[in-house]
């Protein structure tokens, strides 16, 4: 990974220096790669999958071996206590382990996120150099079928802008409303988890603040930088808009304008299964009749409609109807109500057409030796993998794809690029970029927009 992806704030640490014996003491690169971690933590995507780890990140034996050598994070860690590590590992993509903040690390971190008038803010690159000019908005590498770093082709003539402005003022009052509401004085135990809710979503919105007020982006602008994945899709990395909570995004990007394809994958299946000569009747129903079918679900099961949506989009991408607790399902709803939306007669008639559609689509994908031919030029995935990783990556090359056919055709709108959609500085004709995107992939997709706005109560 290219070390301007790799950034920490300088004054987080200047005060890790100050509070941590011992750390000033390191070299200038280990310094930066602590920090970042420890900047890290906390960050949604970095979030430990374990369902009994909610307070601990993940970070990969590769990165730490990187990033100190072969037992140098545990020297270091032993002589600071940076970290808490969990005794055991837990194998999700690859063997992690639990890192948590120790409780002095944690309260250094909370003092510096803390609001407040700060000097333009430098950035410090993992190999202990400030960032002097924004990067570019996409990495220049990317990794194969085989994991090996190449250099990234697919975004070449199509780049998003990677200086996003925010609205400082409503960060700040969402800070100050949710400060408020951790400090109501309640024994109610759901209002104790609301409060560790609330203790993420503002450290979310001090880290933004930050980023909003670094010397290479300039006041009241985020910089964002991306990578692109095997698929071709697009994920930013580090503290980002992309992946904060909805809620955030609402008070970052007041005013703006946001745009989706509707229920992009699922369109997309309808789509190639049909062009296979398969009808899937239950998904065509679903496409048709969303909202009331998440609402008869969501009733039926007692469960929300987010966590639906959540459920509907699991098995899109190869979820098993089984109710272990750490299977993606059942670790979302639990194991009842697993079991209840798995007989659901709607949600049957969803997977079985998932997984008839899957069998017929790649059985009539176009192949090479030992490849599928993929959707983006160089984005190739091998004959072998799993038919669930197969199916995932063409929907998300198609998504990409689209995207891409959008940024070409408005590239001085496009502000900020979601999974299934953007962000635009102003409304554009939903419309004609339905007719673009269509020419660009062969695919029906319908965009629905709106303004951005935060509720002036902070109410939510």
């Amino acid at each position: 990974m290219a070390v301007r992806d790799n950034y920490a704030p300088e004054g987080l640490m200047k005060y890790l220096k100050r509070g941590i014996v011992g750390y000033r003491l390191l070299t200038p690169v280990h310094q930066q790669r602590l920090a970042r971690h420890i900047w890290l933590h906390g960050v949604w995507y970095k979030r430990h999958k374990h369902p009994e780890w909610g307070d601990y990140m993940s970070i990969t034996w590769q990165e730490l071996e990187k990033d100190f050598g072969r037992g140098g994070f545990n020297a270091i860690n032993e002589s600071l206590h940076l970290f808490e590590v969990t005794p055991n590992w837990y194998m999700d993509k690859g063997q992690t382990k639990g890192y948590k903040l120790s409780p002095l690390v944690a309260e250094i971190k909370e003092r510096y996120l803390r609001p407040r008038k700060r000097a333009p803010i430098q950035l410090i690159d993992s190999q202990g150099r400030a960032l002097r000019a924004l990067p570019q908005p996409v990495a220049a590498k990317t990794k194969n079928s085989n994991n090996q770093e190449i250099t990234a082709t697919a975004w070449k003539d199509a780049k998003p802008l990677n200086k996003i402005p925010v609205d400082m003022e409503i960060l700040r009052a969402l800070y100050t409303h949710l400060q408020h509401m951790m400090q109501q004085d309640t024994d109610d135990m759901f209002a104790h988890a609301q409060q560790e809710d609330y203790r993420y979503i503002t450290e979310a919105v001090s880290q933004l603040l930050i980023m909003a007020q670094t010397d290479v982006a300039g006041q009241g602008y985020i910089m964002h930088r991306y990578t692109e994945a095997r698929s071709g899709r697009l994920y930013a990395k580090g503290v980002s808009l992309q992946t904060t909570p909805r809620l955030i995004r609402q008070a970052a990007l007041h005013g703006l304008y946001e745009y989706d394809f509707e229920n992009c994958h699922y369109s997309i299946f309808s789509q190639l299964a049909a062009k296979y000569g398969l009808e899937t009747e239950a998904i065509s129903y679903y496409l048709t009749n969303k909202k009331a079918v998440r609402e008869k679900l969501a009733e039926d099961i007692g469960i929300s409609l987010d966590q639906v949506k959540m459920c509907l989009l699991a098995i899109m991408y190869g979820a098993r109807d089984n109710t272990w607790h750490e299977s993606a399902i059942p670790n979302e709803i639990g194991p009842i109500n697993a079991q209840a939306l798995y007989s659901h007669p709607l949600f049957q008639g969803i997977d079985g057409d998932i997984k008839e559609g899957r069998r017929v689509i790649l059985d009539s994908w176009p192949t090479r030796r030992t490849t599928l031919v993929p959707v983006l030029d160089e984005k190739r995935i091998r004959k072998d993998e799993k038919p669930e990783k197969k199916l995932a990556h063409l929907l998300q090359g198609i998504e990409a794809l689209a995207l891409r056919a959008v940024i070409k055709a408005i590239p001085h709108d496009v502000l900020l690029l979601m999974h299934d959609g953007f962000v635009t500085s102003k409304r554009v004709n939903a419309k004609e970029l339905e007719r673009v995107v269509r020419e660009a992939t062969g695919y029906k997709m319908s965009l629905s927009g709106e303004r951005i706005s935060f509720p002036a109560d902070l109410h939510f």
